[in-house]
């Protein structure tokens, strides 16, 4: 929930409760491949580039075949 929330925030372009959002949701659940790869998004639109390349390298650690953390490397 918190992650499709963070969606809708980054999409009225509401960054700050974005990154909280998913920030939250990964401290509940750190597996979580799609808050870590939309973090990632965020990050890179940011121009935070090194943390976004975490993201994209945490969620392709937990799943090797995530086509959308491939696609933000």
């Amino acid at each position: 929930a918190l992650e499709r929330r963070a969606r809708v925030y980054q999409e009225i372009d509401q960054v700050e409760k974005a990154t909280a959002d998913l920030d939250r949701a990964l401290t509940i659940e750190p597996k979580h491949v799609a808050s870590l790869t939309t973090r990632a998004l965020i990050r890179l639109n940011q121009g935070q580039t090194d943390p976004a390349i975490a993201d994209c390298e945490a969620a392709l650690a937990l799943d090797p075949k995530d086509g959308f953390a491939h696609a933000l490397l």
